[in-house]
């Protein structure tokens, strides 16, 4: 039916073609709140998809604490707790390749003072020096200056670290999963401090 312009038709004419076009309407309407729900329905089997994705098991390394734990860690706290182990181990093995026995090593530089990256106004004496690392100076000092820079790094009651009896070097670390450790000295009863991983600085 030629309709032409709205504006001439009759109000009778105006149901009736409403009347006509509202099953296409209807049907518009229709597949548009299907795709809705059909999308709906993909997201929560996205999801559900994901959160059913087994869990990686613990690394062997892990203590029995952090195996208990490790169900309810996120992703990325899996992530950063493995990067930060494998750093660790990277840091410890880098440092006995470093490691020096005496002054006459290959690798062994000159003694003198050094200080620390986050503490310049402090410093003390190496008896040598090892080869740098990632540009930081590794100094090898006696249990006396070890001892010192425990002490003048003590903040009231939070230590870095303590020289036993025994001679072990104990290094305070709370704050990560494998707890405290210790530096063991050499035969000749010196500690190689790049065995700390901590940032230190040669001086002239």
């Amino acid at each position: 039916m030629d309709t032409g312009d709205d504006e001439t038709m009759t109000e009778a004419e105006i149901d009736a073609e409403f009347e006509r076009t509202q099953p296409i309407g209807n049907a518009i309407n229709a597949l548009y709140r299907a795709e809705q729900i059909m999308a709906e329905v993909l997201d929560t089997i996205d999801k559900e998809s994901t959160m059913s994705q087994p869990i990686p098991p613990p690394p062997d390394w892990a203590s029995d604490v952090l195996r208990r734990m490790w169900p309810t860690l996120t992703d990325a706290d899996r992530d950063a707790l493995i990067g930060d182990h494998d750093n660790a181990v990277l840091r410890e093995t880098a440092a006995q390749l470093r490691r020096t026995d005496s002054a006459d090593s290959l690798g062994a530089r000159p003694g003198g003072m050094f200080t620390l990256d986050s503490s310049p106004h402090l410093k003390w004496h190496a008896e040598r020096f090892e080869e740098p690392w990632n540009g930081w100076a590794t100094p090898v000092v006696t249990r006396e200056t070890l001892a010192n820079l425990f002490a003048d790094l003590t903040d009231g009651d939070d230590s870095p670290g303590t020289v036993q009896e025994d001679g072990r070097a104990l290094v305070y670390m709370p704050d990560y999963e494998d707890g405290d450790y210790f530096i063991e000295p050499d035969g000749d009863g010196l500690y190689h401090l790049a065995e700390l991983g901590w940032t230190f600085d040669q001086l002239d």
